[in-house]
């Protein structure tokens, strides 16, 4: 049996998550570092700017204390390759608040042109995917699994579909402009005025200007967002 676990990166999800890890009676692939898990006192000496990853992480990385049967897929690279990105795209909302104006192909720039897969092809028991960009590209390669849940709604940030648009992974029929705008307003307003991760997405998934963006601008993402079923609890 193969199922697909969809786990949006934020507290109140990988709370939901770690509990259900705490239960696991088949074998759950992570997406967490591999570094960290083998050795969880790592976490004490990473950069300051994997705060915001620790806090999610934490509930997690308890459970794995007492899961024997938890496998974690990612590595630490990959992490510290996303910050280092993240950082150039804030300076460029920085500078569109600041002077407002957007330059696509400044922004285009910075932005890897394709994006890697991190989670396994091939597995026996319960992926959890954490990342919207995860979730299209095992969907891209034709990946088989026998079910795909979530513990909560699985709404994509508008900078995992810029990733996703800039790589051309998935159809796109609006201008990238429009795209990075709601970039410039998720990160310039939502993430700098929230409390938590948990609160920007609550916001974000309730947006119905955002949702109706993303449905007007691309079907098959509309698709991939309706094909999944709520865990039990």
């Amino acid at each position: 049996m193969r199922t697909l676990l969809l786990a949006p990166f934020h507290e109140r999800s990988f709370r939901l998550l770690a509990d259900l890890v705490e239960r696991a009676y088949v074998d759950v692939y992570l997406p967490l570092p591999v570094e960290v898990c083998v050795n969880p006192a790592l976490v004490d000496s990473l950069p300051s700017w994997f705060s915001s990853y620790i806090r999610v992480w934490e509930p997690l990385l308890v459970a794995l204390r007492s899961c024997s049967r938890c496998v974690c897929y990612s590595e630490l690279g990959s992490f510290e390759e996303a910050i280092d990105v993240v950082i150039k795209i804030l300076a460029l909302v920085y500078k569109a608040r600041v002077f407002n104006k957007i330059d696509p192909l400044e922004w285009v720039s910075v932005l890897p042109s394709e994006v890697k897969p991190s989670a396994p092809c091939s597995w026996s028991g319960v992926l959890v995917i954490d990342d919207f960009k995860e979730y299209v590209l095992l969907r891209k390669r034709g990946v088989r699994f026998d079910h795909v849940v979530r513990v909560e709604d699985f709404t994509p940030s508008p900078l995992e579909l810029l990733f996703l648009v800039r790589a051309g992974v998935v159809e796109w029929s609006c201008g990238l402009e429009e795209l990075i705008k709601w970039v410039v307003e998720y990160l310039g307003d939502l993430v700098l005025h929230s409390g938590s991760l948990t609160e920007v997405y609550d916001k974000l998934r309730i947006n119905s200007r955002y949702l109706g963006f993303i449905t007007a601008c691309s079907g098959e993402i509309a698709d991939y967002l309706s094909n999944s079923t709520v865990f039990p609890s």
